[in-house]
């Protein structure tokens, strides 16, 4: 995974090694800044790269959110690469944190496409389309490891219930196989088996998809394109089986060799997710996808419709434009903390640039909704 923040300077060779050299703008420095918040698949690095942003490398990076082993602030350079063992975050075991600030940011852009599927803020790339399980059209890898994510979250007590029923019954002596084909020794007139025979395992296909599930959520952690740590009891496949198998093309090929073995519809959609999940993965690893693209040209907009989503009501958005040519952020009704009943509140947002200050402007627009 690779962290990189918006409108910050890197070098132009290194932008065009990740791909991303098209979409940067150059100070004539030799430094290119990215003006974009969100997510970048690159099919040149095989790697997730999350640009977050600005704020987030002011506070978190400059500010005295994170700090390096000797307590110093942490360079935009050192925190790149976080599955490399030397990145400070790594260390500290802030790449978690890192991860779900990325994903929060990614489903706030995520929820704008959906919201406003016109916009022209929101940068899509994407050649195919699948459909995740929550009904909604995934276009992203990313999307497709955040379904097995939430089908992990979801269906944990199946699993359970699984390797409970699977269980049952193993490792018992099956006595008429254990009779027929082998001899007792007689003591005291009492017959001891020695060599005793047991009921036969039958290959499990249940188990077999349920292995396989939970050895790709321990290779995207590995990776550290997931936060999900898998604990269970199964003889899981290494990262490094997953990854051949995704160079070698094997997943899809074991997963349609057993897709008519599963009758429960939990485990025929398990079985659809990792196919989606091995089909995306091999594609894009033998360079026959584009690169893969959710991202944001104005985030103050993203920022604005997030909390807008929030806390405001939308039954009340044709009250936003007033007649005076003034547009209200955020509306929403509740209780008044004077006498209890409703009234309505109104709210205002920005996403400011780096450096700005509040202008004449803002402070006359804060004290016109104070006054209102």
């Amino acid at each position: 995974m690779i962290i990189l923040f918006e409108l910050e300077p890197y070098g132009q060779d290194f932008l065009e090694n990740l791909g991303l050299g098209s979409r940067a703008y150059y100070d004539g420095q030799g430094f290119g800044h990215i003006p974009y918040v969100g997510y970048y698949y690159s099919s040149r690095m095989q790697d997730c790269i999350f640009i977050l942003p600005k704020v987030f490398y002011l506070e978190y990076i400059l500010g005295d959110k994170f700090k390096d082993a000797k307590g110093k602030n942490l360079s935009r350079e050192s925190v790149i690469w976080i599955n490399k063992e030397t990145n400070p975050l790594r260390e500290s075991g802030l790449d978690k944190l890192i991860f779900d600030l990325s994903i929060w940011i990614y489903r706030a852009i995520s929820k704008f496409s959906q919201r406003h599927p016109n916009s022209k803020v929101i940068i899509k790339e994407s050649s195919q389309i699948v459909d995740s399980i929550n009904g909604e059209k995934s276009n992203t890898l990313l999307d497709i490891i955040l379904s097995l994510e939430k089908f992990h979250k979801d269906h944990s007590s199946l699993f359970t219930y699984i390797s409970i029923i699977n269980s049952q019954g193993q490792n018992k002596i099956h006595w008429p196989k254990t009779l027929s084909k082998t001899q007792p020794i007689i003591q005291n007139g009492v017959p001891f088996y020695l060599d005793c025979k047991y009921k036969n395992k039958v290959f499990n296909y249940d188990e077999e998809l349920i292995v396989l599930f939970y050895s790709v959520l321990q290779y995207l952690r590995h990776e550290n394109m997931s936060s999900i740590r898998p604990n269970v009891n199964y003889n899981l496949l290494r990262p490094s089986k997953i990854k051949s198998m995704i160079t070698n093309k094997m997943g899809t090929r074991l997963l349609r060799k057993i897709r008519r073995k599963y009758f429960k519809d939990e485990l025929v959609q398990l079985w659809k997710l990792l196919f989606v999940f091995f089909d995306r993965a091999e594609s894009i690893h033998s360079n026959k996808k584009a690169n893969e693209a959710l991202l944001a040209t104005s985030f103050n907009s993203i920022f604005e419709d997030m909390i807008d989503a929030l806390i405001g009501d939308s039954e009340y958005d044709n009250l936003k434009k007033l007649d005076d040519g003034k547009i209200i952020d955020h509306i929403f009704r509740y209780h008044s903390p004077i006498d209890g009943k409703d009234i309505y509140y109104i709210g205002d947002s920005k996403y400011y640039a780096i450096g700005a200050e509040i202008g004449d402007e803002s402070i006359y627009k804060q004290f016109t909704y104070a006054k209102n």
